[in-house]
């Protein structure tokens, strides 16, 4: 499954920062409506495991103001709200 392997990736890398996480996520490129469901489900992951959404880049960009993919930002943004 996708968000395993990303999941261990990140372990594995010991990735850190959200903002890059985030940006990582946005890079990989999406081509359906299941790659944008993975990717929420990977940016949900992200979250519950402490990936802080009020840091920002050196533009002022949170990982959320900086992602370009609605649909991804808004499911993300009320996933976020209701934690």
């Amino acid at each position: 499954m996708l968000v395993y392997e990303i999941s261990a990736l990140f372990r594995m890398l010991l990735i850190t920062d959200s903002m890059y996480m985030f940006q990582l996520l946005v890079a990989m490129g999406l081509r359906t409506q299941a790659d944008v469901d993975e990717r929420v489900k990977i940016g949900k992951l992200l979250y519950q495991h402490g990936a802080d959404l009020t840091v920002t880049n050196t533009a002022g960009q949170t990982p959320l103001t900086g992602c370009r993919v609605v649909p991804i930002r808004t499911s993300l943004e009320e996933y976020a709200a209701t934690k």
